[in-house]
């Protein structure tokens, strides 16, 4: 019931125009409802009180589904120069370019996110989307490397529930292979914790 989310979403707003969850809310709303004018201004709302990935995210869907390419790059681009360490800009840096089927320009933004000085936030971050890029590209060896690299890494910080996850994630990117009895084996490492993980 889109429009009764709307509605109540946009009264959250009137009261509290800062408040991160209605945006991200109505942000979601506006891009299910196909209102990306709308999905772009919170969006830009959004960015400014949050700041998070997915904000920025958001933000670059609205303007690719606007077709406003050069806009969604510059802006990052422009946001980038003032917070040059910030890994969630070039995360959104890298989706215009794989949106765009610029897949080494996206893998030259992603890789030094997983450099070993680097936060674990970034490198779990650039694992991934490395995976996701690969995988786009058609380049499922590297993708799978890189959710290896994404697994041990959070195997070591003892994230049991994101090891999990991502054991489930390699396993649907081998069905892109035809590969079902490693995609199989793949989840089968995860039924050790079935009773304590959802």
């Amino acid at each position: 019931d889109f429009a009764s989310a709307q509605k109540y979403l946009e009264k959250i707003l009137s009261v509290d125009p800062d408040f991160e969850r209605a945006l991200q809310h109505i942000s979601w709303t506006y891009r299910d409802t196909k209102q990306y004018e709308k999905m772009l201004k919170t969006a830009e709302r959004y960015v400014a009180v949050s700041g998070s990935q997915e904000a920025y995210q958001l933000l670059v869907s609205a303007l690719m589904h606007l077709k406003d390419f050069n806009t969604a790059f510059q802006q990052l681009q422009e946001t980038e120069k003032s917070n040059p360490d910030d890994y969630q800009l070039k995360v959104a840096i890298a989706d215009i370019y794989v949106m765009q089927e610029k897949y080494q320009q996206a893998e030259a933004v992603l890789m030094p996110l997983i450099g070993e000085d680097k936060p674990a936030a970034a490198r779990s971050s650039g694992y991934s989307n490395l995976a996701r890029a690969y995988a786009y590209e058609g380049r499922y060896q590297q993708a799978f490397r890189m959710l290896d690299e994404l697994i041990h890494f959070y195997w070591q910080i003892n994230d049991t529930a994101n090891a999990a996850y991502y054991h489930v994630i390699k396993a649907l990117y081998l069905t892109l292979t035809d590969d079902e009895n490693s995609s199989w084996n793949e989840v089968k490492k995860t039924f050790p914790f079935q009773k304590s993980l959802a």
